[in-house]
This record gives C-alpha cells, sequence and structure tokens, in this order.
C-alpha cells in the first residue's frame, strides 16, 4: 500500500517526480502570465444568464445596499431553484459575487478555476510519486480532457467549469475532511460530481478508513437522494427519464465516444506504444473509475451534448491518468516522440473550444457597441453561432448588456424566423448578422457598423 495513514494525508511525496520548488515556481509563472493577458482582453458578458442576472442584482444593491441587496439576492435565488427542481447553495453566492465583479475580472476568476481543474490533478499525481516523464504526458491529458469545460471560460454561469475547480482542489488538499468538503460544494453544484464523494468512499474503505470512508458515503448519497426527489417536479430537470426503452438515452450513450473523448484514447495508446509502456491499477484508481462512471450514467437519463460533456470528459481524463504506469528506460528521443499525439490533441481540441468561446465574445462585445447608438430599434439577429442564435436566449443577453452599460436604452432584438422572414417584416429597422451570413433580397440594406464577427445594417421601408 503506498498511502500514508498520518495526520489525514493520503499520499506520499516522491522524489522522482518534480522538485516542489521548480514546480511552484513554473506554474506561479506561468499563472501570472495568463492572467496578465487575460485581463487585457476586451470583455463582454455571455449569452447565457449573465447579463440578466447582473441587472437582477444589481436592482437589490440600488434598493437595499450592498450587505442587505446581496443576502436579497441570495434568498431570491433559494427560492427559486425548487422550481427547476435544484438545490445548488453553493451557486447561490457564486452568482451573488461574481455578478458585482468587473467583466474582465470574473473573467479572470473563471480561468483560475480552470487552472485549478488541470492543477489539481497533476498535483495530487506528483504526490502520489509519479515520475517526471508521465507527469508531462498527464499534463497534457489533463488539459486536453478539460476543454470542453474551457467554455465556461466564456460562459460565466456554468457549473461544470465550477464543480470541477472543486474537484481539482479537492485533489490539490492532503486533507481527506478538506476534500470532502470541497467536493460536497461540487456535487451541490451539480449533482452528479456526488459520485466523487462515492468513489472516494470506497477507496477510503479499502484502505481502512471506515469512519471517513462511511461519511463520504453519505455526503454523496444524501446529495444525490435530494437532487432524485426535487428533480421529480422540476420544470427544468423533469425531463431526465429512467425509461429503459427511451432511445434518446441511448442516443446519449453513443456520444460518449464522440471525438474529443476518442481522441483522449488515441493519445492515451500513442504514449503507451512510444513508451513501451502498460497499464495498472493504483489503488486509487477505483475512485476515479467510480467518480468518471456514475456522472456519466446520470448524465445519460438527462443529456451529454455541449458543455454537458465537459465533466464526463474530465473525469474520464483523470481516470485514464490514474491507471497509466510510470515509463521505464525512456530516453530522451522517445520520450519527445511520445509527446507528440498527446500535444496534437491537447492543442487541437483546447484550439476548437477557444475559437468558438473568442467568436461568442466578440459577437456580444460588437453587438452591443453597434446598437449602443440605436436606441428605439427593432433588429433581427441572423447568422449561425452555438449559443448565441440557438435559442431565444441569446438576443436577450444583448439586450441585457445594452441596459448595463446604459439604462436608457430602449429596442428590441429577436432571431431571424426562417418560416417568416422578420427581414420583410416591416417593423424590423435593423438586421444584424454574424459573419458568413448574407443579408437577403426584398429591401434596401445600408450598413451602419462592422465588426470582426458582426455586420449590422439600417433597413429602408419594406417593399409593397
Amino acid at each position: 500500500m503506498d498511502s500514508s495513514l498520518h495526520g489525514g494525508s493520503l499520499e506520499n511525496t516522491d522524489r522522482r517526480a518534480w522538485p516542489t520548488k521548480t514546480f511552484s515556481l513554473v506554474a506561479g509563472a506561468t499563472i501570472l502570465i495568463l492572467l496578465s493577458i487575460w485581463l487585457l482582453l476586451p470583455w463582454e458578458w455571455s449569452p447565457i444568464d449573465d447579463a440578466q442576472q447582473v441587472l437582477l442584482l444589481q436592482n437589490e444593491l440600488q434598493k437595499s445596499g450592498t450587505v442587505q441587496g446581496s443576502i436579497n439576492r441570495f434568498v431570491q435565488l433559494a427560492k427559486a431553484d425548487p422550481e427547476w427542481g435544484l438545490f445548488r447553495p453553493p451557486y447561490w453566492v457564486f452568482q451573488v459575487i461574481i455578478y458585482q465583479l468587473p467583466v474582465a475580472v470574473a473573467h479572470a476568476v473563471r480561468l483560475l478555476m480552470a487552472i485549478a481543474a488541470i492543477l489539481g490533478p497533476l498535483i495530487y499525481f506528483r504526490r502520489r510519486g509519479v515520475k517526471s516523464q508521465t507527469l508531462w504526458f498527464i499534463l497534457l491529458l489533463l488539459i486536453a480532457s478539460a476543454a470542453t469545460l474551457y467554455q465556461g471560460l466564456f460562459l460565466t454561469s456554468l457549473q461544470e467549469l465550477s464543480g470541477a475547480a472543486l474537484i481539482g482542489l479537492g485533489l490539490m488538499t492532503k486533507r481527506s475532511w478538506l476534500r470532502m468538503a470541497l467536493w460536497l460544494g461540487a456535487a451541490l453544484l451539480k449533482s452528479p460530481f456526488s459520485w466523487m464523494l462515492i468513489g472516494y468512499s470506497v477507496y477510503l474503505w479499502r484502505i481502512n478508513r471506515r469512519r471517513e470512508a462511511i461519511s463520504s458515503a453519505i455526503l454523496g448519497i444524501s446529495v444525490l437522494g435530494i437532487s432524485f426527489v426535487l428533480s421529480r417536479t422540476g420544470s427544468y430537470t423533469s425531463g431526465a427519464s429512467l425509461n429503459p426503452l427511451d432511445l434518446g438515452k441511448y442516443e446519449n450513450f453513443s456520444r460518449l465516444v464522440e471525438p474529443m473523448n476518442a481522441l483522449l484514447l488515441v493519445g492515451l495508446i500513442w504514449w503507451l506504444i512510444a513508451t513501451n509502456g502498460s497499464i495498472r491499477r493504483r489503488p486509487d484508481w477505483v475512485m476515479f473509475l467510480i467518480g468518471w462512471a456514475g456522472y456519466t450514467l446520470q448524465m445519460i437519463l438527462w443529456g451529454v451534448t455541449a458543455y454537458y460533456m465537459g465533466p464526463i470528459s474530465y473525469l474520464f481524463g483523470i481516470f485514464l491518468a490514474a491507471v497509466v504506469a510510470d515509463t521505464s528506460g525512456v530516453n530522451r528521443k522517445q520520450f519527445l516522440v511520445a509527446l507528440l499525439m498527446p500535444a496534437f490533441v491537447a492543442f487541437w481540441l483546447t484550439r476548437i473550444t477557444l475559437n468558438l468561446g473568442f467568436e461568442i465574445n466578440s459577437v456580444m462585445l460588437e453587438s452591443r457597441q453597434c446598437l449602443a447608438s440605436h436606441s428605439g430599434s427593432n433588429t433581427v439577429m441572423a447568422g449561425s453561432l452555438l449559443y448565441v442564435t440557438s435559442s431565444p436566449e441569446g438576443p436577450i443577453q444583448i439586450m441585457g448588456t445594452l441596459k448595463l452599460n446604459d439604462p436608457t436604452w430602449e429596442g428590441s432584438i429577436v432571431l431571424e424566423d426562417p418560416q417568416s422572414s422578420g427581414f420583410l417584416n416591416p417593423d424590423t429597422t435593423h438586421y444584424l448578422t454574424i459573419t458568413g451570413f448574407e443579408v437577403p433580397p426584398g429591401r434596401n440594406a445600408v450598413q451602419v457598423c462592422e465588426g470582426s464577427a458582426i455586420t449590422l445594417y439600417e433597413l429602408a421601408q419594406a417593399n409593397g
């Protein structure tokens, strides 16, 4: 058994891994550079939740002051959650805090969360005595597996990234009670994270820490129980079905082998072949298996598309890291070749998500900038961009950002209706297109504003 039972610590430090001082200096410098760059970027609130939540919070702060207004908003969120079938106390706190921050600082907090999600498991495996060469592979594997979570860098309200950050922080600490507390927070943000507590209880039981194992199991099962009871009547969560004949569940299962998760396996297989490596079961492998499998199976009942897939891939990556054996007798050239595919996978998956995120941010920012001087306009938005035009919420949040910057701004923004052209509607005064969408014929359209991601046209009177 390679676990220490002293002082509540479950891991040993192995000198073969990265030196603590060197690792801390490099990690600290990298984080500072990333944060500096991140804070300098032009940010806007996202098309999911943000602007409207900021407006609601500001309304309470203006009426009652900072302290009482924050409490009032916390109570409002607590009352609203059960109607949705949810119980998320950490999320109520998160919303009250994050939406009082400047938009750039809020995005910097999200970056820190992503860093915690990656660094936590890396520090954990280093403390478990994993050698330096394998740690480099694990780092690339974690960066790749967290790729979908990076959507949360731009979509500020997503609980998936917040929960993963708490999972990472839990792995970062040596203390079992603190790990359980952090993972309880993750579970209360997103109930499927409860399976990490259940997996942890199995691991603790196997190393004869029975009292802590029982505590962890009770916490995990309790959150799952509360979640199940509330989900039966919630307007948001009642869509989850236990019907084994529901074909949608099998569709969800098939999505688990989407390119991202398949590429994680490709990276692992490449590493194993290039290093003559192997799979081994460390004492904690079952914890990560239960955490990943439990989260996955619970989400299959609901859905695993878009950002819902984030924690599934993330926990899958941690599980793979837990079962890969250390390299032995690998020279530098062989080591660099072994890193090629994992590095490519990490770069490719990260690039896809960041490109999407920055495009979303550009559309939100430029739409607000272009429409700011057109109060009283009726605008139709056309084009295709995930989260911005995939639901009516995108235009609603753009209107929210306009009101945040100018409370006197009035007007409407709606999505183009393919069945009934908003472009030809005589009440439409402006037409906003996302790059790649052409203005349809039928009305004279004069370009009045243009950005890298959007173009705004003023429309003449409709023909006829």
